[in-house]
């Protein structure tokens, strides 16, 4: 920046009068700023940075939740398939029944889902039925139902002293179950009776996209000979 001469004379007189007063004026320089392609480059890479953050927290509450939800479902099927165990292998007379599709509705008890036998308990023979089961009837079985008696009818299918749900529906939805019995034919080279499970189970109470399914299969055998 130019000064014209005369200006300058009459600045340098002001100087001589007052020896402290700071002359910017003879020190100006233009200071740089930002462009405007400057400032919208700069915001949009502040704005990916912060979709990518908000993106990794968001995938992180979703890993969580989906791990909460796979525990919450081994959980219920350990629980399931221990009582499974406990009662198949101290049981006998195993056979693949129809009762829960009779009592309960064909349409609500899907074929090859259901197993009866006799529990012994401390010497005492005790009837077991356990058949998949859609609870709120709409075409898409969720839950196991545990029967405790011989016999029962369809007003028993609504009573859960009876027919008892085996599973928790609020956490996991039971989709598949089937019994597939060998081993039943009484003689010494029948084999021990044994019972082979399939199961499938799908989580609930989470969106879509964060539901698990897990496919089970295990086999089962009688703990005495059927001789």
């Amino acid at each position: 920046m130019t000064i014209q001469n005369s200006k300058l004379t009459y600045i340098k007189s002001i100087a001589k009068r007052y020896p402290n007063f700071d002359f910017c004026i003879l020190h100006f320089e233009f200071k740089k700023g930002f462009t405007l392609l400057e400032m919208l480059i700069s915001l949009s890479i502040f704005s990916v940075i912060i979709m990518m953050a908000a993106g990794i927290m968001i995938s992180v509450q979703n890993a969580r939740e989906k791990v909460g939800t796979v525990l919450l479902m081994q959980d219920n099927i350990r629980f399931t398939l221990e009582l499974f165990s406990r009662e198949i292998r101290t049981g006998a007379l195993y056979q693949t029944t129809t009762k829960g599709r009779t009592a309960c509705g064909a349409a609500r008890v899907p074929l090859n889902s259901e197993l009866s036998f006799t529990h012994w308990n401390q010497g005492f023979p005790q009837p077991r039925t356990y058949f998949l089961y859609d609870t709120d009837n709409n075409g898409a079985p969720d839950t196991i139902m545990r029967v405790k008696q011989g016999s029962f009818s369809a007003s028993d299918c609504s009573n859960p002293s009876i027919v008892t749900p085996f599973t928790d529906t609020d956490n996991m939805a039971v989709e598949r179950l089937r019994f597939d019995l060998f081993g039943q034919t009484p003689g010494a080279s029948d084999g021990q009776p044994w019972v082979r499970i399939i199961l499938r189970a799908r989580s609930r109470g989470v969106k879509t996209q964060l539901q698990s399914v897990l496919n089970i299969q295990t086999t089962m055998s009688q703990r005495l000979r059927d001789l």
